[in-house]
This record gives structure tokens, sequence and C-alpha cells, in this order.
């Protein structure tokens, strides 16, 4: 699964195991309970969630979180 990280300065990749939409919801609202910087949002996912950040830009993803509007969904 890939996940875009949609923010206000950089969109971010990352990439782990696949979960349901509803489920990808959850754990973000839980990891955005435990940090109030956004620059932290994305590390702390990944290291909840064991999903890894990938250096290419601009992949199709398999779902977005949208930080400046707390949405998280499926693109397209």
């Amino acid at each position: 699964m890939i996940i875009r990280i949609d923010g206000y300065a950089e969109d971010i990749f990352i990439s782990g195991r696949s979960y349901p939409v509803k489920k990808v919801r959850e754990m973000y609202r839980h990891a955005m309970t435990m940090t109030y910087e956004m620059e932290h949002f994305p590390d702390l996912f990944c290291r909840l969630y064991r999903f890894d950040r990938l250096d290419e830009i601009d992949l199709d993803s398999d779902v977005v979180m949208d930080v400046d509007t707390d949405l998280v969904y499926r693109p397209g």
C-alpha cells in the first residue's frame, strides 16, 4: 500500500501493509493524537505502523492523508 501524506509544505509517500481505508482513518486519528507538530507526523506514523518512507515523488497512491483538512480518502 502506498499512502501520500498531503501537507502544506510537501507531499510525503510511505509504503507498508495494505489496510482498508476505514482502518487507515483510525490509524491516522491515533497518530494525530500523539503529535502537535505536523513535520513529525510522517515519521511517527511510520514508526507506529511499520511503514517506510519512499524517496520517489509523485507516485500513484492507494490512500491520501490530507493533514491540512484531516481527510483520509482514496484518490480518483
